[in-house]
């Protein structure tokens, strides 16, 4: 099984630092080579057990997609994960708070490294805020669902059920008005104690994406419903699944790439490492799809969104207490094994038996 699905992660990841470990040895010494080498798998380390939530959730839309999307996703989606936030958005958000092109913000990450993580920890408020404000908006959608089957967190659940319910015998439970009152009056407030409107403004634009990705995802859904038999295998079988997963995986990275400059400040190694992370969730998302998993364990869902909620309050939370990064960590993986714990005991074994 670990060959089956964790085999090429395993082969990048050695690639990957050992092409630094050997790069570092040949221009500074052993004693760095063996320092970056720590920083690498610190980093791939922190980047999965912060992302179990997110491949639990990719393994719940899998299934949605047809065999060219699922391959877009697995091929095209780890590009752009890896590339596009892992690398590019670091350079990105410096380039924009230090009033740089992207050329001289790479150079500058090249150059000094922790002149370049100074400027991105600069830029907390505003990722935070839109980082946050969609992931909490995404929690609450699934959480105020009328119809949800499984409730694990009772206390919280179901009252938000209950909330979901009251709010469509009302007609207005599309229009999503109370979660968007919450994440945006929690963002106010902390806005306020700040004394600025950076970290209000970007939780504004969080929400308006995630009512934009999920009117995207709507609308492409009934698309590839209705040409599920098209030839035109780009707008069948996926595509609104694949952007409404791309842009979930942008939002869990946000805080994780700022976080590693802690550990190092040299960009091409919080890439690679971030890099090798992120395959091994694409794998883990795989396993979890294929293996059934999602079925056999009633409460997994429920647990990667808990640990989604978990996340964004980490977001908020951090602008006005300073938080350690395992934390996430500790809080996403207990969420996880805690939700599978709580599946298992709840299984009868006739079902245990049927399952099998």
């Amino acid at each position: 099984m670990i060959k089956k699905y964790f085999g090429f992660a395993i082969v990048m990841a050695v690639v990957v630092y050992a092409a630094m470990f050997i790069d570092v040895f040949l221009t500074v010494g052993l004693a760095a080579a063996f320092t970056v080498l720590y920083q690498a798998l610190s980093l791939s380390a922190v980047e999965v057990s912060v992302s179990f939530d997110n491949a639990a959730v990719n393994a719940t839309h899998l299934p949605k997609m047809n065999a060219f999307w699922r391959k877009m996703f697995l091929t095209v989606g780890i590009a752009i994960a890896v590339i596009g936030m892992r690398f590019y958005l670091p350079l990105q958000i410096v380039s924009y708070i230090g009033n740089l092109s992207i050329v001289d913000s790479y150079h500058l990450a090249v150059s000094d490294g922790a002149a370049f993580g100074k400027i991105l920890a600069d830029a907390s408020a505003t990722v935070a805020g839109f980082g946050g404000a969609f992931l909490l908006m995404t929690a609450l959608a699934f959480f105020v669902q009328s119809e949800k089957e499984a409730n694990w967190v009772t206390w919280l659940e179901v009252p938000l059920q209950k909330w979901a319910q009251l709010t469509e015998s009302a007609g207005i439970n599309k229009a999503r008005l109370g979660e968007a009152v919450i994440t945006l009056g929690l963002a106010y407030l902390i806005s306020a104690h700040q004394g600025t409107h950076e970290f209000l403004f970007a939780a504004i634009a969080g929400t308006v994406v995630f009512y934009a990705v999920d009117i995207l995802k709507t609308a492409f859904e009934a698309i590839d419903e209705k040409l599920s038999t098209s030839k035109a295998k780009w707008i069948a079988g996926g595509l609104g699944t694949f952007i409404y997963l791309e842009i979930l995986d942008a939002s869990f990275s946000f805080d994780g790439v700022i976080a590693a400059f802690a550990l190092s400040d040299n960009l091409w190694v919080i890439a690679g490492a971030l890099g090798v992370g992120a395959l091994f969730v694409r794998s883990l998302t795989v396993l979890l799809d294929e293996t059934g998993a999602m079925k056999t364990y009633e409460f997994l869902e429920n647990g990667a969104f808990v640990a989604i909620l978990l996340l964004a309050a980490s977001m908020y939370i951090g602008q006005l207490l300073h938080l350690p990064h395992w934390i996430v960590a500790v809080t996403s993986i207990a969420s996880i094994l805690g939700a599978v714990y709580c599946s298992i005991r709840h299984t009868t074994p006739e079902e245990a038996e049927a399952a099998a």
